[in-house]
């Protein structure tokens, strides 16, 4: 290039203000790159340890990611889609069963429709959506056959209030229990994992159900409850009665005894959701739905 003309070129940039640094800075990287995670509930374990190995996978693939909470009903979380939105990101992790509302489906097509999106235990029929789901069902059907062969015949099931997932618990129950004809099932719904809640839950149940030997709770928060509020009843546990939650979190480590618990598989599925995710965005073709096997973690309440 000529003096002349670099010169002219120099002064035009000096006129602009334009700073070589800056530009430079501002050239599209992978880190420049931003990914959405959204949790129903930021205070849960259950959801953050699956959120946590996420956000910790993304960065060193080199992504920025914005976490943020879902809200506490179906039209707060599909508003949260909509301003997750206007971030701009370039594709999004939705974690757990309770964003897999209609409301939240019709976010998703009208706002981030143009976007990868990758769900963990909720499914949805859009074409740029691919999920990945824990069978949830066939493992608590497997905790009802254990429970049989540890002699327990009078089983309990509590489940989470407004959690689409506690439907699948439901039928894997169900369908546990009409493999035994000697086992008979009872079923309390709209359990609030609270002290006070699990505590009326129980007493309600126990009514209606004395004899039961076993509880499986939809998840460790609500196990944990109800064995404080069941040795304080008097009850030995797991001498008189076996207890199961779900979820494998902390709560099924600290409790005392220590519960034995379903693993959903929530950090599996968040790692498998980002993996897809990147392999999406570098262009290739992934499978539409991946299902993981659950397990069930034996500890000492059973």
């Amino acid at each position: 290039m000529k003096k002349e003309k670099r010169d002219q070129i120099l002064q035009l940039l000096q006129e602009n203000n334009f700073n070589l640094k800056r530009a430079k800075q501002a050239v599209p990287t992978k880190c420049s790159r931003v990914i959405g995670v959204l949790v129903p509930d930021l205070h849960d374990p259950t959801y953050m340890e699956g959120a946590y190995a996420l956000t910790c996978f993304l960065d060193k693939a080199g992504f920025s990611v914005i976490v943020m909470n879902g809200g506490d009903n179906d039209r707060q979380r599909a508003d949260t889609v909509a301003c997750l939105a206007k971030r701009h990101v370039e594709g999004a992790v939705l974690v757990g069963s309770k964003f897999g509302s209609p409301e939240v489906s019709e976010s998703l097509r009208d706002h981030l429709g143009e976007v990868p999106v990758l769900t963990v235990n909720s499914s949805f029929t859009l074409p740029n959506v691919y999920s990945v789901v824990a069978d949830e069902a066939n493992g608590v059907r497997q905790c009802v056959g254990y429970l049989y062969r540890r002699g327990r015949r009078k089983l309990l099931l509590l489940l989470d209030k407004d959690c689409p997932s506690s439907d699948k618990k439901e039928s894997g129950f169900q369908a546990g229990c009409a493999e035994y004809p000697d086992i008979s099932g009872h079923i309390c719904r709209n359990v609030i994992a609270t002290t006070e809640n699990a505590a009326q839950a129980i007493r309600l149940a126990i009514a209606e159900a004395p004899d039961c030997d076993a509880i499986l709770c939809s998840g460790d928060m609500l196990a944990a409850y109800v064995e404080r509020h069941m040795q304080n009843l008097g009850y030995q546990i797991p001498g008189q009665i076996s207890l199961i939650g779900m979820g494998n979190t902390c709560f099924s480590e600290v409790s005392n005894p220590r519960i034995s618990s379903l693993n959903t598989r929530m950090v599996d599925g968040c790692l498998q959701a980002g993996k897809l995710l990147v392999r999406l965005l570098e262009g290739e073709q992934v499978e539409r739905s991946t299902t993981l096997t659950c397990d069930l973690i034996i500890r000492e309440s059973t």
